[in-house]
């Protein structure tokens, strides 16, 4: 026998005598219980791969989550069977002084669903104290879970489509709602990274994604005060075992990384993928390359839990500057200009004028003042100490005034998201070209809207399209008239016209198209940028302009670039019928067309969810007329 031989032998009679391996007895129970898993197939249980988000076909997976530390076997990312091994025999295993570091305390969902699943004696199993656990369910006193979004933001490529994430409800008498944890799931970005990169490095799973926590009362600062968002909570109809068994497997899986993606694999699917531990949830679209948060809302409002609708309670969470509008559209029009005269000198408050009022119109007039000045707090990226010192004079203005009953303000509940349109769009149309005859168009927009059907869950007025593709059948050719591969449009109404609320509105655009309406060979590829203001004059009509820019390859003399001005207009005719109006007047740079006008007319009538038509007129060195059909999916 070699010598190296007798040291091998040496090492490995080593190592076994001090692993820390089960009690005889125990290790019989692992075997049995193995054998009673295998005989179950609790390994390929679709409990089982939702707990350790495994994807793939029957005959290979592989785990979503990258973070090696989240299995207990080395062959546990690509092995059901043998991490449900290696997961059973680590139950036993003696506890020590880390108790936080034992099995049962970092995958207590594995040890409540395997549980349930086959026979335990529970005197076999350690008892470790898990107390990162314990603080983490609050002492198992989490009675309730809600799905919550955020209203989309266009200020940051993350937040376009809205953002979701997971609130645990404890119901306590003396405690707030604020201080409830949540659960969030988004992508580790550096803080120095453009929005440009961001979605380009998003799309292709560039980044890392992690779930997080924290306390309710920072999300809705950082999105109801500072990025002005609504916040929609649905408290869901789970039961106590699913509530239990979500709960923990949200600790189970806190800090551990997946691959984001930010089409498919984002904020929405990691949501939906938790909520549908509960085996009655079935809430993300499998056939789709996309997940969208209004989907989700969308297919959880259409669900049942225990022969009840998976919605328990609808709960709006109002933005800051939700909360101003709400405020000053109760005002009448003498309270408004009172309050539009202060803006500008507040000592009007201690005036005749200001005096003549009514105690309860005085009250209305300095509440929503109060509330215009903690808009205008987070409006500006630095807070004046002059916005906090009107704020204290307000205060001790009210507190010096009879006290009057509460007042109740008019409060304008907009549509739930759940109740708006599906955000893929498909139009085939009806054209006549002046110079190019008639034909046909059809128009893809895998996502999402624009100013005549944004809904709830998008910024009113406003539009956000990636890869929208418009194909046309013309003069006996098939043309592609645009590809876009990202347009956004950003407009604020300026409803109250106070200082701060200014109707500051943008658009961007990146894609390819046709030079113009009259050329069937001209595609560009085009950059374009605006800035703008707008005014929203009622709850039915904004208009607004802008002054823009746009780069372009220099193709049949037009040039590379055009400096540009527009104006347009958007009205609600009814709740289904909007039209718009846009004016634009191009001066090409070094180009033999220096001057070029563009026209466009277009009307909108709802049918229903799925289904609208659109009347549509351009002008473009020829003129255009469309009718469209369109359809939501």
């Amino acid at each position: 026998m070699s010598q190296s031989f007798l040291i091998f032998s040496s090492w490995l009679l080593g190592l076994v005598l001090f692993l820390p391996i089960p009690s005889f007895s125990a290790n019989n129970e692992v075997i049995q219980l193995t054998e009673q898993a295998e005989k179950l197939n609790l390994a390929n249980h679709t409990t089982w791969l939702k707990l350790l988000h495994y994807e793939g076909t029957s005959l290979e997976k592989t785990s979503a989550i990258q973070s090696k530390r989240f299995f207990l076997s080395p062959l546990g990312q690509t092995s059901p069977e043998d991490e449900l091994e290696a997961t059973i025999k680590s139950f036993f295993l003696p506890g020590n002084e880390h108790y936080d570091t034992h099995t049962l305390c970092r995958f207590p969902a594995r040890y409540q669903w395997l549980s349930s699943q086959l026979n335990f004696h529970e005197t076999s199993i350690p008892k470790p104290s898990c107390t990162g656990f314990e603080e983490w369910s609050r002492g198992n006193n989490i009675e309730s879970i809600s799905l919550l979004f955020a209203t989309g933001y266009l200020g940051n490529p993350a937040s376009y489509y809205g953002h979701t994430l997971l609130k645990l409800n404890v119901k306590e008498p003396n405690q707030s709602a604020l201080l409830d944890m949540t659960t969030n799931y988004g992508a580790i970005v550096p803080d120095s990274e453009d929005p440009i990169s961001y979605i380009f490095k998003g799309v292709f799973g560039a980044y890392d994604g992690a779930f997080s926590k924290i306390e309710f009362y920072f999300h809705e600062q950082s999105y109801g005060e500072l990025e002005l968002r609504d916040i929609w909570e649905y408290e869901l109809n789970l039961s106590k075992d699913d509530v239990s068994l979500i709960v923990a497997h949200l600790w189970e899986l806190l800090e551990h990384k997946y691959t984001y993606y930010f089409f498919k694999e984002n904020c929405a699917f990691r949501m939906a993928d938790i909520l549908e531990l509960s085996s009655e949830l079935q809430l993300i679209p499998r056939n789709r390359s996309w997940t969208y948060p209004q989907t989700i809302l969308t297919n959880l409002n259409k669900s049942y839990l225990g022969g009840q609708p998976a919605i328990k309670k609808l709960i709006y969470h109002p933005s800051r500057q939700s909360r101003l509008y709400q405020k000053y559209d109760s005002l009448t029009p003498q309270q408004r200009a009172l309050l539009h005269s202060a803006s500008d000198n507040i000592n009007l408050f201690d005036s005749i004028e200001f005096e003549q009022q009514t105690a309860r119109s005085q009250h209305a007039i300095l509440e929503t003042y109060q509330d215009y000045l903690k808009f205008q707090e987070s409006t500006e990226s630095d807070a004046s100490p002059e916005i906090q010192l009107k704020y204290n004079q307000i205060l001790s203005k009210r507190f010096s005034l009879p006290i009057q009953q509460a007042i109740t303000h008019k409060t304008i509940e907009p549509p739930s998201p759940h109740t708006g349109r599906e955000p893929g769009y498909s139009q085939l149309s009806y054209v006549y070209n002046d110079k190019l005859g008639n034909g046909l168009s059809l128009t893809l927009r895998p996502s999402y809207y624009d100013s005549l059907d944004s809904d709830a869950s998008q910024v009113s007025n406003s539009a956000l399209s990636m890869l929208s593709t418009k194909l046309s059948y013309l003069d006996n050719k098939l043309l592609l008239r645009y590809l876009n591969f990202i347009s956004i449009e950003s407009v604020n109404g300026a409803r109250t016209g106070l200082a701060g609320d200014d109707g500051n509105a943008w658009k961007l655009q990146l894609g390819i198209e046709q030079q113009n309406l009259s050329c069937k060979n001209c595609l560009v590829m085009r950059f374009q940028g605006d800035l703008g203001v707008a005014k929203q004059f009622n709850d039915s009509s904004i208009a607004g302009i802008y002054l823009g820019i746009a780069a372009q390859n220099n193709r049949h003399g037009y040039g590379a670039i055009y400096p540009k001005a527009s104006v347009f207009a958007n009205i609600a005719l009814s709740t289904n019928f909007k039209i718009r109006a846009l004016y634009e007047k191009r001066h090409h740079l070094n180009s033999k067309f220096s001057q070029e006008t563009v026209i466009q007319f277009e009307g909108r009538y709802r049918i229903n969810n799925h289904l609208d038509t659109r009347l549509m007129i351009e002008t473009n060195k020829t003129t255009e007329y469309g009718f469209y059909l369109g359809y939501y999916w």
